[in-house]
């Protein structure tokens, strides 16, 4: 059976695109291997109104299809169906600020974000409202905080000071800051 193999990118032209491998092409040569099989499929045009800066896949369940979600640097955060190629939804977490980490839970059904201020926040799609914050802005975990939901479903929190541990199903501390040596 044939796989399918799919990319996505964000762009300053506030879109984003979902690109699928050809598995058929064949390179001229080994100096020229043209466009290396990948082929635009669909372009999400009004979903951002401003540059996408991070993009992350997420699968609901075993059989169903994965889904897209997008952020941009206005602080909108959308969720994509790459079935019905449409925004499912869309959240404005932080109008104006840019978020710097994104991670979706393993259910989907939830996102970690990240702003560049450090702070590290939960959001539902369903809701679409923040349901904790885990870190708030200039919090001691230092500049270059990262985040990401592990499929246990623990949060890892990163910045240049130090690291702590959440669980992502309460959002309570398990190891609430070590310090980076």
């Amino acid at each position: 059976k044939q796989r399918n193999t799919y990319a996505a990118s964000g762009s300053a032209d506030k879109h984003v695109r979902l690109w699928k491998m050809d598995v058929t092409f064949k390179p001229k040569s080994k100096e020229d291997p043209g466009g290396r099989g990948w082929k635009c499929e669909w372009c999400f045009e009004n979903v951002h109104e401003a540059p996408v800066n991070l993009l992350r896949f997420s699968k609901m369940g075993r059989a169903a299809m994965p889904r897209l979600t997008s952020a941009s640097h206005d602080g909108l955060v959308a969720l994509l169906c790459l079935e019905t190629m449409c925004a499912l939804a869309k959240i404005s977490c932080f109008e104006g600020k840019p978020l710097s980490s994104l991670s979706v839970s393993d259910n989907g059904k939830s996102f970690l974000n990240v702003c560049e201020d450090g702070s590290c926040t939960l959001w539902s799609f369903d809701s679409k409202k923040q349901t904790a914050q885990l870190l708030p802005p200039g919090n001691v975990q230092g500049k270059g905080v990262y985040g990401h939901w592990h499929a246990s479903g623990q949060i890892l929190c990163v910045g240049e000071e130090g690291w702590s541990l959440w669980n992502g199903n309460d959002a309570t501390p398990e190891i609430e800051m070590l310090r980076c040596s």
